[in-house]
């Protein structure tokens, strides 16, 4: 299939798994509304999504540039690099997932006392998940490694709709451990059905190992020396998340849980289209890497930022604008209450602008596991997690809930600056993308399509869902025809990039 069939199709099918993630989010938020037992799902479930979302990305980030590069050297030396890879993620995830089950008490005392009991069966229960997601990571980046994006892309279906089902039939008897125990089911059958696709196209062949074959130098002990950087940065990160939740659980109760859906709903369309593109463009960027040609990973990197940043913006714009009514339509329900309404959609609103640094970062997060710059990453992002540890007890003392937020949207533009220093020598020409003066013509289109959503909230009445509806619709047709005015080329290229034009992206 074609870039652009493959990619829409990878859209397709993610769409639907986060159909069935909101469907997650809805049924917990009538489940639990924002009480306590919410606040104990909401600690767990986002320690456990940054570590194992940390564990997958220095995965990726280390093998996924060096199985291209053994698959490029001989065909032979790949499955060697794949089996052993597997063992050693085997192992010390496995070990990580015991640790964090004997551990929970002590970070549920030491961080949120007030979940107390509960906060720790949440988290003991999410603890095998650190081994299976992992596992699942590493066979995804094998398989996009040999241009199979599809199958990879049914990790939300797998991990959602496990936790939808968990909360549906075991949410009344066992409360939030429902959502694990239904997770752990998912991530295990999508973990084996992946494992079995590797095995089917042959990326795991048995053939014994030689020396003659050998596996092109890559050995344990070089993947160890080169996840070190990873492995501190993964560190900073899980720090990072560590105390913005122990800030989290110390505000009136039910901040915990309006952080984690606001940050959850808003970042929605970021994991939809802008993960998936860049996860199908690391194998193209790596093998550039490897041949040497770094024009051709600058240039792929520069219209990848382009099409992001047409797209971001209108999602923060309209956001901002209408994150009360989109609370109010999504969420309020059963437990949901209004009051739930205003604290989570207050999260959205200040979280809003991170969503435009955020997809900037995951681009450039590309361009460095492809140049294989791990040591530059580290210092980059770990710069930009500095700013956020320091700007959050800050913020937070200031302006409470709103503080968190606001930190991270802060922390996220800094982090940008620095990635963009850290490319210079490599790619010094995507700072000219992202300064250009189309750029911030996209910006102002995004500020005209924010304010045209915020008066056009007024023409649906008191209703929630006309009101959305209405400030969607205004708010897009403006963002687009003002797109057009100000940055044409932005627009066709990103027009160019959902619609086909007879051949291949």
């Amino acid at each position: 299939m074609a870039f652009r069939a493959t990619f829409l199709t990878v859209v397709g099918v993610t769409l639907a798994g986060h159909f069935v993630a909101l469907g997650f989010e809805i049924a917990a938020a009538a489940r639990f509304g924002t009480g306590r037992e919410a606040d104990a799902l909401a600690f767990a479930l986002t320690l456990f999504v940054t570590l194992s979302a940390e564990v997958v990305s220095w995965i990726s980030t280390l093998f996924v540039p060096l199985y291209v590069a053994a698959r490029t050297t001989s065909a032979e030396r790949a499955p060697v690099l794949l089996r052993r890879t597997i063992a050693a993620v085997g192992i010390v995830t496995g070990a990580g997932a015991l640790l964090l089950a004997l551990a929970a008490p002590v970070l549920v005392t030491t961080l949120a006392p007030a979940l107390g009991a509960r906060g720790v069966a949440v988290l003991q229960a999410f603890a095998p998940l650190l081994f299976a997601l992992p596992m699942a990571g590493l066979f995804a980046a094998a398989l996009q490694a040999h241009g199979r994006f599809v199958a990879p892309s049914l990790r939300q279906l797998a991990w959602y709709g496990g936790a939808l089902v968990g909360v549906l039939t075991l949410g009344a008897a066992r409360g939030a451990v429902a959502v694990p125990l239904g997770m752990n089911v998912g991530a295990l059958l999508f973990a084996l059905g992946l494992g079995a696709l590797l095995y089917r196209i042959g990326a795991l062949d048995r053939e014994p190992f030689t020396r003659q074959a050998g596996d092109g130098g890559v050995s344990l002990g070089r993947l160890g020396a080169l996840a070190v950087p990873v492995v501190l940065l993964s560190a900073a990160a899980a720090v990072n998340v560590t105390v913005e939740r122990a800030l989290a659980a110390r505000l009136p109760e039910g901040s915990l849980a309006a952080l984690t859906f606001g940050y959850r709903l808003l970042h929605f369309p970021l994991r939809l289209f802008v993960v998936n593109a860049t996860a199908m463009l690391l194998p193209s960027l790596a093998d550039h890497a490897v041949r040497g040609d770094r024009g051709a990973v600058e240039a792929l990197t520069s219209r990848a930022l382009r099409i992001t940043i047409v797209f971001a913006v209108p999602v923060a714009a309209l956001a901002l604008a209408l994150a009360e009514p989109l609370t109010q339509v999504l969420l309020e329900r059963g437990a949901f209450t209004a009051v739930s309404t205003s604290m989570t959609a207050t999260a959205i609103a200040w979280y809003a602008p991170s969503v435009v640094a955020m997809a900037v970062a995951q681009i450039l997060f590309r361009a460095y596991q492809a140049l294989h710059a791990l040591w530059a990453l580290a210092g980059t992002v770990g710069a930009g997690i500095a700013v956020n540890l320091a700007l959050m007890p800050l913020l937070t003392t200031a302006l409470g809930l709103r503080g968190l937020a606001l930190a991270s949207s802060v922390s996220g533009v800094v982090l940008v600056v620095v990635m963009l220093l850290g490319l210079r020598g490599r790619a010094g020409a995507l700072a000219d993308v992202l300064f250009a003066r189309s750029t911030m013509a996209v910006i102002g289109a995004g500020i005209v399509a924010g304010g045209a959503a915020w008066l056009a909230r007024g023409l649906g009445g008191d209703a929630a869902a006309p009101t959305l509806l209405a400030g969607l619709g205004v708010g897009t047709a403006v963002y687009a025809g003002a797109l057009a005015a100000l940055a044409p080329a932005e627009a066709r290229a990103a027009l160019a990039a959902l619609v086909p034009a007879g051949r291949s992206a």
